[in-house]
């Protein structure tokens, strides 16, 4: 049996943000995973698309992998990943071969850090940072996806 694993670790900027792009509107977006629970499904900022941590990071994760995601056995997209544990995992699988990379990615791959803005929502008491361009494009808090109905920043 040969084992074929691709571990995704995005860096996050210097306070904790992690960048997302939606798949529907391919906007992108920084959201701090400790203002989730990891598996908790939140929505795009821009055209409230809801998704998780997995599905925002997904577009980037293409255009990272020289293959498609859909055929990387993804093990790990955790904040705090202990990469040690994963590859003690790796290395008690019986298997003739095994396959182990990590793929990491920074925010400056994507976007330039110092074109970014933080976005406050009132409604959960949260950030995000976005694009100086995309601030009138901001329609959902990206957590309860209340609407925003003025937004003249």
């Amino acid at each position: 049996m040969k084992v074929i694993s691709t571990v995704v670790n995005p860096i996050p900027d210097k306070e904790g943000y992690h960048l997302m792009k939606c798949n529907s509107c391919e906007k992108f977006f920084l959201i701090n995973p400790k203002d989730l629970d990891v598996d908790e499904d939140f929505f795009c900022p821009y055209c409230s698309e809801k998704g998780n941590l997995m599905t925002f990071t997904e577009p980037l994760c293409k255009e990272k992998l020289d293959i498609p995601i859909e055929e990387a056995e993804k093990v790990a997209f955790r904040k705090n990943t202990d990469f040690a544990k994963i590859e003690e995992f790796f290395n008690n699988l019986e298997a003739d071969d095994v396959d182990f990379d990590i793929v990491e990615y920074t925010i400056d791959e994507f976007l330039d850090e110092g074109d970014l803005m933080e976005f406050e929502f009132i409604c959960c008491e949260r950030y995000i940072k976005i694009p100086f361009e995309d601030y009138k494009d901001i329609r959902f808090c990206p957590i309860c996806k209340g609407e925003i109905l003025v937004n003249n920043q």
